[in-house]
């Protein structure tokens, strides 16, 4: 496969995740629960199905640029992608800290996209 599939792949993950955790926060800011969340399923899928597809995609494109697997900003990216991973979690179960993990979500994805020109 190409390193433009890999990429689109993984940019498609991404807004898998993004999405879905949009709806998450969306839901809980409005003073919805986890037990009264008719989509909880259908978006904790697509959240995990994203993850899945950007974790395989970014170690293609890893892989198929020929870079080190001991890069920092791989490390950086593989954290933000935990972090992004149990970011339903907080919110489930502190959404009183909205606002907090809302700013802390917003500068994951923009450290996410800052990792693109690897920078260390």
């Amino acid at each position: 496969m190409s390193y433009t599939f890999y990429k689109l792949i993984h940019f498609v993950g991404i807004f898998m995740i993004l999405l879905s955790l949009g709806a998450v926060f969306s839901h809980s800011f409005q003073g919805g629960t986890k037990a009264n969340f008719k989509g909880r399923k259908l978006f904790g899928m697509i959240h995990g199905i994203g993850l899945l597809i950007s974790f395989v995609a970014g170690f293609g494109l890893i892989a198929k640029a020929g870079f080190s697997f001991n890069s920092g900003w791989i490390y950086v990216k593989l954290a933000v992608w935990f972090c992004l991973g149990g970011f339903p979690v907080f919110f489930y179960k502190k959404p009183s800290s909205f606002l907090p993990l809302y700013v802390l979500f917003v500068l994951l994805a923009a450290l996410l996209y800052s990792v693109t020109y690897k920078p260390f």
